[in-house]
């Protein structure tokens, strides 16, 4: 038998815009149960990000990418 890894889909969502587009593609199922852990996947995302923007792994840019 093959290897399971864990994947969190958060790690996929690097940019603000991608954060937005996957939260609407949730919404538009109109699932409550999958909006929400959209969204709990969504707010792991952004705090990825805003760390990497405050380690200065961000290019020079001085705060998280969707302020």
């Amino acid at each position: 038998p093959g290897r399971l890894y864990d994947y969190d889909p958060a790690e996929a969502l690097d940019s603000a815009e991608a954060i937005a587009a996957f939260l609407t593609d949730a919404q538009e199922t109109g699932d409550p149960a999958y909006i929400a852990q959209a969204v709990a996947v969504a707010d792991r995302a952004r705090q990825r990000l805003e760390m990497t923007a405050l380690a200065g792994q961000d290019g020079g840019q001085s705060g998280p990418p969707w302020r």
